[in-house]
């Protein structure tokens, strides 16, 4: 997402939905901003590609304070999407879009996010979860502020610089540009 760079994020999503048009796409939605991922691009630019797929679009936040940021993501696609009621009541995504958490899960972590989604009315089936550094010794690249991102591309023959800035953790802005080691 990041090599179309901030102005051609929303094409680069377009680009995914297009180029694989049936099953599960993850899609990692903070690059810049999460919020307007969800409302402006999945959740409206995109929507009429999403809602027609033979499959479902999986939104990634990997970055924010949890457990706010899942219901957060939530919200604003419930917001686009709408919901309906499962049988125990609890609010459920239509079934071509969902949500992954894979930043910052660890066993306590994942118990917690799913308790805030029960107590906000959420079903449990909104949501995946992946297995990040967090279950390991949480030594991981967060931790170590140390992460290999592309930084710079060739797209159609001319030299690009790549950058992840994500609104909802400054700390996670990689580098951009041709980067060297002197």
């Amino acid at each position: 997402i990041t090599s179309w760079g901030r102005e051609g994020e929303c094409d680069a999503m377009r680009n995914m939905l297009t180029k694989y048009p049936k099953g599960a796409v993850a899609c990692v939605s903070d690059s810049y901003d999460i919020y307007q991922a969800c409302e402006k691009y999945w959740g409206t630019e995109l929507k009429s590609l999403i809602e027609a797929r033979d499959g479902f679009v999986v939104v990634r936040p990997d970055s924010g304070k949890l457990p706010d940021i899942v219901l957060e993501v939530l919200d604003k696609l419930a917001g686009k999407f709408g919901t309906s009621q499962t049988p125990t009541g609890h609010k459920l995504l239509p079934p071509f879009i969902r949500v992954i958490q894979g930043d910052g899960i660890d066993i306590n972590s994942l118990e917690m996010i799913l308790n805030v989604m029960t107590e906000a009315g959420w079903a449990a089936d909104n949501l995946a979860f992946g297995s990040g550094g967090a279950l390991l010794q949480k030594l991981h690249r967060d931790t170590q502020k140390c992460a290999f991102k592309c930084s710079n591309a060739m797209v159609n023959g001319a030299s690009v610089d790549v950058v992840k800035d994500p609104i909802t953790d400054p700390g996670k802005k990689s580098k951009k540009g041709r980067l060297t080691l002197e």
